[in-house]
This record gives C-alpha cells, sequence and structure tokens, in this order.
C-alpha cells in the first residue's frame, strides 16, 4: 500500500498539469479536464505510469485476498 500513494499522487501531479496547460491555451472547446493525452507525455511519464497501474493492480489483488467477495 505504501508504493500506492506515490502512485496516486503522480497521477493527479499529472492531472493538474494537464489542467494548467489547458487554462493556458484555452480554446472554448468542452474538454474533459481531467483528461490526459498520451501523446502529451514523455516517455519517463509512461514509464512512471505503468509503474502506477502496476502497484494499483498490486493493491487490488491484495484487497481481494483480504476482502473475498
Amino acid at each position: 500500500m505504501r508504493a500506492w500513494v506515490p502512485s496516486f499522487e503522480y497521477f493527479q501531479l499529472m492531472r493538474l498539469r494537464a489542467q494548467h496547460r489547458r487554462a493556458q491555451t484555452y480554446s472554448g472547446a468542452e474538454e474533459n479536464p481531467n483528461e490526459v493525452e498520451l501523446s502529451d507525455l514523455s516517455s519517463l511519464d509512461r514509464r512512471i505510469i505503468n509503474e502506477a497501474f502496476r502497484q494499483a493492480r498490486k493493491a487490488q489483488q491484495r484487497l481481494e485476498l483480504d476482502f473475498p467477495g
């Protein structure tokens, strides 16, 4: 679970960066303010995201073991 917190924080950072970028170049189009375009990400961002998703999967698997449905 300790690894999940930094992953969550990184996703929030990416979301806020995307919102900030949209605010600077606002075109009036209706867009999802929380959407992050994959094409805007660097290769490092993509690697970090993949690791964050891996940590999320591990957390979900652990919760399934602790709390079977």
